[in-house]
């Protein structure tokens, strides 16, 4: 038995998975600050939102429903941040990068080994 997922998919097809994220976590990057200097201004969190979702639309094309499911939990708490339902903090936007900074790690493993560990995923999702 295995104590990772495994990723059925080419790898070259998750290798530019991983460059395409690389990039796109710069952006979702120098927008988290722009939003902790602007107070969570409503077009950075649609940018950011569309970030998410590109993302999130080629992870699950590339068939790493792990990173998936991360950013679509945190698209689910951004959706209450636009809506106001809850609060934009400076927290949200350390605990936002923490989780890019993992999922990049996820997104790197997923693409030079074809799998993830469940440990790292679970450390995501907590």
């Amino acid at each position: 038995m295995t104590d990772a997922f495994i990723i059925d998919e080419e790898v070259e097809v998750l290798q530019d998975f991983y460059d395409d994220f690389t990039n796109r976590h710069l952006e979702i990057e120098h927008l988290l600050a722009q939003m902790e200097t602007q107070k969570g201004a409503k077009e950075l969190l649609v940018e950011l939102y569309k970030e998410l979702d590109t993302i999130r639309v080629t992870a699950t094309n590339s068939n790493i429903s792990p990173v998936a499911d991360s950013l679509e939990s945190v698209q689910h708490l951004l959706e209450n941040v636009m809506k106001g339902q809850v609060a934009f903090c400076r927290s949200f936007t350390e605990a936002a990068m923490l989780m890019m900074d993992r999922m990049l790690i996820v997104a790197r493993e997923a693409a030079y080994t074809r799998q993830i560990a469940f440990e790292l995923y679970n450390e995501i999702q907590n």
